[in-house]
């Protein structure tokens, strides 16, 4: 008992020995601490849904709501004002709006559009139809036209042949008295050539595209005896050209339906959400 008296004294005097803390550090806020006159909590108070489907109904209190007393405590009611417009604006461009559905504007476009990408195809397919047959007939009257030239050589050298045979059958057998008269085998009339007929210039009706006027086109489905604009498109051509169609209807279509002047465009973060709204 004595020693634990003991060492419960030391210890005091320890504690009376040692010095006093200094004063506590002051709380020092920043510039941007300063300037946030609400705290923000780590969960918000409103989902993201919530708020994006009821932000632009916030108002201020006003008298003709039924309020007895509305007092501004922290600032004037024109700043108030003032602070909830810029909040909103800078929440309109940051936040989706949830509840957009494509409006009339976009119901009649897109339809017209996809029936003149079809017909788009449909001319494509018959102009590359077109294209093969044209190449079809012309290598059909080559052929003919290499298979009679064969048949004219073959005819010649024939000939050629029995006169060369002829000649020597006469040489062999010495000449024959001025006295015999001997009567000559007529030579085979030669076989007229068939007329040929005149091939299709088609090479001369081509379009150079290097010098087509794009913009001068009446129409694209038709840049000259009658090949569409679009004649040599593969399947990643229409697809970014679907696509760039697509972008130009979204963008289009989301400043009429929500018809806010605020909201300027789409940013892109928020594409693919707008996007899956529309296609």
């Amino acid at each position: 008992e004595e020693k634990k008296e003991e060492e419960d004294e030391e210890e005091e005097k320890e504690d009376e020995e040692e010095p006093m803390d200094e004063e506590p550090p002051k709380v020092e806020l920043t510039v941007e601490e300063k300037k946030c006159s609400f705290r923000k909590n780590p969960i918000p108070d409103l989902t993201t849904y919530s708020l994006g489907t009821s932000f632009t109904k916030f108002s201020l209190p006003e008298r003709s709501e039924g309020f007895s007393e509305i007092r501004y405590d922290w600032s004037k009611q024109d700043k108030c004002q003032a602070y909830l417009k810029e909040w909103m604006t800078e929440k309109k461009t940051t936040t989706r709006v949830e509840d957009l559905q494509p409006g009339e504007w976009f119901a009649g476009k897109w339809p017209e559009w996809q029936k003149t990408t079809q017909m788009w195809r449909a001319k494509q397919n018959a102009w590359t139809t077109l294209v093969a047959k044209r190449a079809a007939d012309k290598a059909a009257r080559q052929a003919q036209k290499a298979a009679r030239a064969a048949a004219k050589e073959a005819r010649a050298k024939a000939a050629a042949a029995k006169k060369e045979a002829a000649e020597k059958a006469a040489a062999e057998g010495g000449e024959k008295k001025d006295e015999d008269v001997t009567m000559e085998e007529p030579e085979p009339e030669e076989e007229e050539d068939e007329p040929e007929e005149e091939e299709e210039d088609t090479e001369s009706g081509k379009v150079d595209h290097d010098a087509l006027d794009l913009f001068g086109l009446e129409s694209v489905t038709d840049i000259g005896g009658g090949e569409p604009l679009f004649s040599a498109f593969g399947y990643e051509d229409w697809q970014l050209m679907s696509l760039r169609a697509e972008l130009h209807f979204l963008a289009h279509a989301f400043k009429k339906d929500v018809n806010d002047p605020d909201r300027a465009g789409i940013t892109t973060e928020h594409l693919i959400f707008y996007y899956n709204k529309y296609f």
